[in-house]
């Protein structure tokens, strides 16, 4: 069975162009991955993101967004699923455990 990580995830949407992006991040609150959902990044988009110092690569960045940036997107939070099936399914390999 794979294993499957837990992750934080972020959907951030343009309040203005619509564009839809989603950040990644472990349970540590590091950065795992970038996806673009909608929309394509513009070349002012590109250097705002990547160029000037603004990729949230930790997650403490991307809370801060919520605040800061509230005006301009739209910051969805979407919790990891931690419960006891998850953990059982992520963690099926348990020495002590009784299952088969």
């Amino acid at each position: 069975m794979e294993q499957k990580e837990q992750l934080t995830i972020y959907t951030i949407k343009s309040k203005t162009d619509g564009f839809i992006w989603l950040f990644k991040y472990d349970l540590n609150g590091v950065f795992k991955s970038f996806e673009i959902l909608d929309g394509e990044l513009s070349p002012k988009q590109y250097q705002w993101l990547f160029c000037s110092g603004r990729f949230p690569g930790k997650q403490m960045i991307i809370e801060a967004w919520k605040q800061q940036l509230k005006s301009n997107f739209e910051i969805i939070k979407a919790e990891p699923v931690i419960d006891f099936e998850t953990f059982w399914n992520t963690y099926p390999k348990n020495e002590l455990s009784k299952k088969k």
